[in-house]
């Protein structure tokens, strides 16, 4: 597929307008537009930094050429009408994970070092929202230039809600009919056609009035392994032996404190830890410090946590386009004297939100714990031969020589919440970055100007080759 002078007048083009977009990305970026519901209102319905955003937005849009419309501070709907009313949609968002600590400046600064920008966003998702702008405006200016109307609408979403709960897309997709084909920016390269099914759990434990784990605590999400547990129990300390990774410290009054330290990271991806949960449970039971009545939570415990794979809880699934089922214990606490434990599932199409809800019931009825299930979204993928997928591809492969596949994932982003959706980019974990450089939702989220460069390059040949399908 030869995109040989397309490619060159895109390139161009990109060069030229660079430096816009590089002040467009930092107004962005100066706004701190983490999700406040305590000062939500009328208009502002995540807070007042996503609603300033939308604003910043919806203004850029405007003056890109694009017909804008800010939707009572849910979402930007930004069009480039064509010939017809049917739209190619491209749908980033514009609020962001909290600065955090550990940066070498203000995350909410634009710094530019060393062919890098840095500040939170950059990468995950006001860098992408700029370029899906000026993707648009490439194509406005063709148009004025005489080249002719788009055969379908092009519409940029820019949404406000995607790091805490997507509730700017469900206020869309009450409001507006989905888009013939719809890509986010907000992914890994190549092209993601499948995102697993996500189930969350509680399960909760009988009131257990003579045990001797007085407290037990890790973690506030369910979505997260944690980094750290620790344990209060009634024992003598004198027959506790040292375990690796575990602190074993007198609380005084006959009470241990046990404190386990393990490898945190996202449910999506449990293969890279090692949960501190779980590091507790095993000693607590090798040890034999638990009372009848608390053996049973604590043996369901060890079959949930000793496998990441549901192979404990008799949940374990695979097929032939997804990796295999992901079961993880985020957060865990005792209230009330009962233990609660959030489970986070990542399931391939194998397998049914309905069939694992059943299962899961089965498991808390064998170890005698109530458990409540909720089925956040069933998997979701598009065949890989789809004329569309098979564009996207190549227009990437083209433009970097290489010969990557599709592939599918245990995240979600906003793609799922449409009925023909992609994630397209931008993220590329075969890109060696200097050690100063953080990743998204990181200390330092930074992005090589060149790298931005480029997927602007395939994004608007990516939509020229997809206006070229019969929609």
């Amino acid at each position: 597929m030869e995109y040989t002078r397309t490619k060159e007048e895109v390139k161009a083009y990109v060069d030229e307008i660079w430096p816009q977009i590089v002040k467009d990305i930092g107004r962005l970026v100066s706004i701190d537009s983490v999700e406040n519901l305590e000062q939500a209102e009328e208009g502002a319905p995540f807070g007042p930094g996503p609603a300033a955003a939308l604003e910043v937005g919806e203004a850029m849009a405007k003056r890109l050429g694009l017909h804008a419309r800010n939707d009572n501070g849910y979402i930007v709907v930004a069009d480039l009408p064509g010939r017809s009313s049917k739209q190619i949609a491209v749908l980033a968002h514009l609020d962001v994970v909290p600065g955090g600590e550990g940066w070498t400046g203000d995350p909410f600064r634009l710094e530019r070092k060393e062919g890098y920008l840095l500040g939170r966003g950059v990468l995950d998702d006001k860098g992408p929202a700029v370029l899906s702008l000026y993707a648009a405006h490439y194509f406005a200016e063709r148009e004025k230039a005489g080249d002719g109307t788009l055969p379908y609408t092009l519409r940029i979403l820019l949404g406000a809600n995607e790091e805490t709960g997507f509730g700017d897309i469900a206020y869309y997709n009450k409001k507006y009919d989905p888009p013939e084909f719809l890509f986010t920016p907000d992914g890994w390269w190549p092209l993601c056609v499948g995102e697993k099914g996500i189930a969350t759990a509680t399960v909760t434990s009988p009131k257990i009035e003579d045990g001797n784990v007085v407290d037990f605590f890790a973690g506030r999400a369910h979505n997260v392994i944690p980094f750290t547990a620790t344990c209060i129990v009634r024992c003598d300390l004198q027959n506790l032996p040292e375990v690796r990774g575990i602190d074993i410290i007198d609380d005084g009054d006959g009470l241990v404190r046990l404190f386990a330290r393990g490898v945190g990271g996202h449910a999506a991806t449990p293969e890279h830890t090692k949960n501190p949960i779980g590091m507790l449970v095993n000693y607590l039971i090798e040890q034999d410090l638990l009372s009848d009545s608390e053996k049973l939570f604590f043996t369901f415990e060890k079959a949930l946590l000793d496998a990441y794979d549901g192979s404990g809880l008799c949940i374990d699934r695979t097929d032939d386009l997804f990796d295999p089922l992901t079961c993880i214990g985020g957060a865990i606490h005792k209230k009330d004297g009962q233990f609660v434990q959030l489970l986070d599932i990542r399931f391939p199409k194998s397998i049914t939100g309905a069939e694992l809800t059943d299962l899961l019931h089965a498991a808390g009825h064998k170890y005698g714990l109530a458990v409540k299930v909720n089925i956040e979204d069933e998997a979701y993928w598009i065949e890989e031969d789809a004329p569309e997928i098979q564009a996207l591809l190549e227009v990437y492969n083209d433009y970097t020589h290489q010969n990557r596949k599709p592939f599918t994932m245990g995240g979600g982003t906003y793609a799922r919440h449409f009925p023909h959706a992609v994630s397209y980019g931008l993220e590329d974990e075969h890109l060696e970055l200097p050690k100063w450089v953080g990743a998204i939702h990181t200390a330092n989220e930074g992005v090589s100007e060149q790298h931005l460069k480029d997927s602007l390059v395939i994004y608007i040949l990516a939509i020229e080759r997809l206006m070229q399908l019969d929609w």
